[in-house]
């Protein structure tokens, strides 16, 4: 199945159904930024046996029903590294120039996760159903799980409702899950402990 991609005059976002479907590029059309990682190795047909090591290790993928591999319920589940929706095929349910709706199902677990993209100006909006299609309830993790492309300088800037931030890991080993930013707090006459900054001065981590 050959790529997918919707646009609008601000960006352009490209899908590849086949593989988990992954979103492997999301561009700023105006000046040709590209805000994704692209992949690390060839994309390859995958299937029940693949793992992630071998996988492109680049875009956006979904992680169900784990991020870790690990033994779920019921029966201990084996369930593998970033879970099982990487490696399975998406089908098409919507498409237009800027939604894109898809859905997969996790061959073992049963889930279904459904996911419609929609470019909104200069931002896009995700919305997810999740399905239990079994008779038997299962316990899930899911997680977005995209992986960006970033620059020296390049920020991460967080919203206000937002204390603190960590890092479990970083590729270089510099952050390895310690504190990286509080947004200051003080204690008021009232006995409530509040945040000093407002709004507008947001939380944000500094790649370096």
């Amino acid at each position: 199945m050959p790529p997918y991609f919707i646009e609008n005059s601000a960006l352009r976002l490209a899908c590849y159904p086949e593989y988990g479907g992954k979103l492997f590029s999301l561009t700023e059309r105006s000046t040709g930024t590209e805000f994704l990682l692209p992949p690390a190795a060839a994309y390859l047909s995958n299937s029940a046996g693949s793992v992630f090591e071998d996988s492109d290790r680049g875009g956006f993928d979904e992680c169900l029903p784990s991020v870790a591999a690990c033994s779920a319920s019921p029966h201990h589940l084996a369930v593998p590294d970033h879970g099982e929706l990487w490696r399975t095929s998406w089908e098409i349910q919507n498409a237009s120039a800027v939604e894109l709706s898809m859905s997969a199902t996790c061959p073992c677990s049963e889930l279904q996760l459904a996911r419609k993209a929609t470019l909104d100006g200069s931002a896009i909006d995700f919305h997810y159903q999740l399905t239990n299609l079994g008779r038997e309830t299962r316990n899930w993790l899911w997680s977005a799980h995209p992986l960006l492309f970033v620059e020296p300088g390049d920020q991460i800037l967080l919203p206000d409702d937002i204390d603190e931030a960590r890092v479990e890991c970083s590729l270089s080993g510099e952050w390895k899950g310690d504190l990286l930013a509080q947004r200051p707090k003080r204690h008021f006459a009232d006995g409530q402990e509040r945040h000093v900054l407002p709004a507008e001065f947001p939380l944000s981590l500094t790649f370096g």
